[in-house]
């Protein structure tokens, strides 16, 4: 927290989102955004307390409020590891799609660990899929285990498959894409 290899002194909000990381690695969640809020207290125009928090409040589901935190991470930074991705699952739980996988692409090129690239590869395959997108579904799932062989590969069948009884239910699905999502999810088994 105390840089002194380059003459930074300690830093008080930089102590803040230290301890909401580590906080928030021990699955106290209601202390870690105490400490980030703190620490925007001190500095509300921080890049790295506005990213803690939109990842605190992702994990509380308060979707809206960490977009808000994301975005103006993005915009401040759009090469930030946190922020592509926390705003492609922001997209996604709000049923756009379309932007979801084009933020998850841009998380896989961003990320700083073959364990992010999956996942950001795996929500580009879960949002390609849902939109009947089959070819960049089935290139993004490559790519996940590529990067990172024992990734989660339920956290794609899950929503497609809830997807799949979702339309299955409805009398107004054609036949080829019902046919055609049931084609890719079982290729998931062979990939």
């Amino acid at each position: 927290l105390a840089d002194e290899s380059v003459g930074k002194p300690w830093n008080t909000g930089r102590g803040y989102i230290a301890l909401a990381g580590v906080r928030l690695n021990q699955s106290r969640r209601g202390e870690a955004l105490d400490a980030v809020e703190l620490a925007l207290s001190i500095d509300p125009t921080s890049i790295a307390a506005k990213a803690m928090r939109g990842m605190i409040l992702l994990l509380q589901s308060d979707f809206d409020l960490a977009e808000s935190d994301f975005q103006a991470v993005f915009e401040a930074d759009p090469n930030h590891p946190f922020a592509s991705f926390g705003l492609a699952v922001c997209f996604e739980k709000d049923d756009r799609f379309s932007q979801a996988s084009s933020m998850f692409q841009k998380a896989e090129g961003v990320a700083l660990t073959g364990e992010k690239q999956a996942a950001a590869a795996l929500g580009r395959c879960r949002t390609s899929a849902i939109m009947g997108d089959f070819v960049a579904a089935d290139q993004a799932i490559r790519r996940a285990i590529m990067a990172e062989p024992a990734c989660d590969l339920l956290s794609v069948v899950r929503p497609i498959a809830t997807t799949l009884r979702t339309w299955k239910r409805s009398e107004t699905i054609a036949e080829p894409p019902l046919s055609a999502i049931i084609s890719a999810a079982r290729s998931l088994a062979f990939a």
